[in-house]
């Protein structure tokens, strides 16, 4: 096992209990630790940094052509965490893309900031920073979409874009795959799973070592989001924290990447 990724067992409950406390946001820690140091502009993307990519929208969708129930109701009283072995269900590419419209932005709102334009998603970000970054994996042929192919989601611009070709085994992303032959051929006609990608370069410099706390809350309200949009499309979902990172970094082209991190992603079927 590669020393670099290896965690001694020997951490127990009760050192779990003093770090949590050590860390925990009373006011002496809040002001010595936590405070934001100071209002942190992000630069978000431009078109000009992907105009050479292969890319698609999700905000420009005929949404009228897709089956889908507006209902919340429905979708929180039928949202449910699906096994592994029923998540084999065809998604079209324009299920897809309505599926990111609805759960991470369509354009239509944002604001202007000490002139800067801030566009807004569909969710709460992790301290104003957004940390968490999105790809997907594709294990299916469905348009624009191909299968052994990885897509960075740019939630900012509304656009989908390819990865350069790597080579990767999509079952091999979970974790659970490598050491339960029966889940390693399940998790073989699995759709795609979209991954979460916690980077705190940005965020780190206003929250300290609060930033990965926001980053993880982020990445729930993505996940949440992504099921409950999956749901009303008619389709299955199965919120996964067993996403391998260095397997999926390599496979969506951040292998060498030492700020980026994979902590969760959800599987779609």
């Amino acid at each position: 096992m590669n020393e670099n990724f290896y965690q001694s067992r020997t951490s127990s409950y009760e050192n779990l209990v003093k770090n949590n406390l050590r860390s925990s946001q009373n006011l002496a820690g809040w002001l010595q630790e936590f405070a934001p140091s100071e209002n942190f502009n992000l630069e978000f993307e431009n078109q000009n940094q992907i105009k050479n990519l292969k890319s698609i929208s999700f905000w420009n969708i005929e949404a009228n052509s897709i089956n889908y129930n507006d209902s919340l109701e429905y979708a929180l009283k039928h949202r449910e965490t699906t096994p592994v072995n029923q998540l084999h269900q065809g998604w079209s590419e324009a299920e897809i893309l309505m599926l990111m419209n609805k759960a991470i932005s369509d354009g239509s709102r944002g604001k202007d900031y000490q002139g800067v334009h801030i566009p807004l998603r569909n969710y709460p970000s992790g301290g104003a920073q957004f940390p968490i970054k999105l790809y997907m994996v594709s294990n299916t042929n469905a348009g624009f979409f191909k299968k052994n192919k990885s897509y960075e989601i740019h939630s900012d611009l509304g656009l989908i874009s390819r990865v350069e070709d790597v080579d990767f085994k999509f079952e091999e992303v979970f974790a659970i795959s490598h050491f339960n032959k029966k889940l390693y051929k399940q998790t073989s006609d699995v759709p795609f799973v979209v991954v979460m990608v916690m980077n705190l370069k940005h965020s780190f410099n206003k929250y300290s070592v609060y930033s990965q706390h926001l980053a993880m809350i982020e990445a729930g309200h993505i996940g949440q989001n992504l099921q409950l949009v999956s749901t009303a499309l008619g389709n299955s979902s199965m919120p996964n924290g067993g996403i391998l990172s260095d397997i999926t970094k390599e496979a969506i082209g951040l292998k060498n990447s030492i700020d980026d991190t994979v902590v969760y992603g959800v599987v779609f079927g």
